[in-house]
């Protein structure tokens, strides 16, 4: 009786570690930072006010502490196979309209 049991565990043991090799797991998408789209760059132009680049882009990724006139935009999506897009748009005021444009996806 207890060769029985011994056996039908030991099978049971193989049958639940082989069957999950057939399976694969599930990795999630990893997105970071602002969605960069070219048809929102497409909307900026220069003389534009920071409360209208906001509006188009969104709140800035990384606002720097010593040059306020410069607003970074930073996206980075990993896929489930691994493969990473990145994309990164830097904006640049004097006062409060935009002087420069510039980054992966640059105005057109």
């Amino acid at each position: 009786m207890k060769k029985i049991a011994l056996l039908l565990a030991l099978i049971a043991t193989i049958a639940t570690t082989t069957g999950c090799q057939r399976f694969a797991v599930y990795k999630l998408a990893i997105e970071q930072g602002n969605v960069i789209e070219q048809s929102d760059v497409d909307k900026l132009e220069l003389g534009m006010t920071r409360k209208q680049v906001r509006y188009v882009m969104g709140t800035p990724l990384a606002l720097d502490t010593f040059d306020q006139d410069r607003w970074d935009y930073y996206y980075s999506r990993r896929d489930s196979s691994g493969q990473t897009k990145q994309a990164k748009v830097v904006i640049t005021f004097k006062g409060d309209q935009v002087i420069g444009i510039e980054g992966d996806a640059e105005k057109r």
